[in-house]
């Protein structure tokens, strides 16, 4: 029996529908990529970049919101001070006031220990090699400077909460220490 035009055009329909829907999923671009590279970027303090010839214009939004979470996650101010501390250059996407304070702070600190090292390793180079007067007497007036500005720094980030304390005070120091 030959179906009728009754029960044929929902048939049809239901058919169109469901090619227009598979053809919808197909046509969907994966952003996986896109996630990944934004999430790579934000997770190194890095600034996003999303390049429309390398991504579905369709992928920006999930890029950004994945460059963002990876990038608030990486530029917590309480790291800034350590990464400084370690060597580690100021990250571009990293511009929150407070993380450029602790990182500021850490990077003066860490090159004020790097010059007082040297200048305490070309003392004793220079003591024991006969180097003049003179220059003995300038590296140790600045050692002296350094000592005083490390210390400054150092109170500095103890102040903020970056570094523990230098000595505990005594209350704490005899206390009994819980597991």
């Amino acid at each position: 029996m030959m179906p009728t035009t009754k029960h044929f055009a929902p048939l049809l329909l239901c058919s169109t529908v469901l090619a227009l829907s598979l053809t919808a999923c197909q046509q969907t671009p994966d952003c996986a990529e896109a996630v990944s590279t934004a999430t790579d970027l934000g997770n190194r303090g890095q600034l996003a970049n999303f390049e429309q010839s390398e991504f579905d214009e369709v992928c920006q939004s999930e890029y950004m919101a994945a460059w963002e979470q990876a990038r608030d996650a990486f530029c917590d101010p309480e790291t800034a001070f350590d990464r400084a501390m370690a060597g580690s250059a100021q990250p571009p996407a990293c511009e929150r006031p407070a993380y450029l304070r602790n990182h500021q702070l850490g990077a003066n600190l860490h090159a004020l220990r790097d010059e007082k090292k040297t200048i305490e390793d070309d003392l004793a180079r220079g003591e024991a090699d006969s180097t003049a007067p003179q220059q003995l007497q300038t590296w140790r007036m600045r050692l002296r400077v350094l000592e005083r500005e490390v210390s400054e720094l150092e109170t500095l980030a103890r102040m903020r909460g970056l570094m523990a304390p230098a000595e505990l005070p005594p209350e704490v120091r005899d206390a009994p220490q819980s597991q």
